[in-house]
């Protein structure tokens, strides 16, 4: 659904959909998932969210924010 890359590609996030009941399309479940190789592997985190990525931001290769419904995570690699 979005993702984003440091400024030398040395991190990568991502955030997808893993789970949705066809019954309630509101019950989204959402994987982060990040690469350390300018995207040519993808390793899925065991954090996940509930609500919708707005945004995606990878200021450098030590942090990135993931804005998500009404929260902003901050994730450390």
């Amino acid at each position: 659904l979005s993702q984003d890359f440091s400024p030398e590609g040395e991190l990568g996030v991502a955030v997808g959909i893993s789970a949705l009941n066809p019954a309630d399309p509101n019950s989204l479940t959402l994987t982060i998932s990040k690469s350390t190789d300018k995207g040519e592997t993808w390793v899925d985190l065991a954090d996940q969210l509930n609500g919708f990525p707005w945004e995606i931001s990878v200021p450098s290769a030590d942090v990135a924010y993931i804005l998500c419904s009404d929260k902003i995570i901050k994730y450390r690699p």
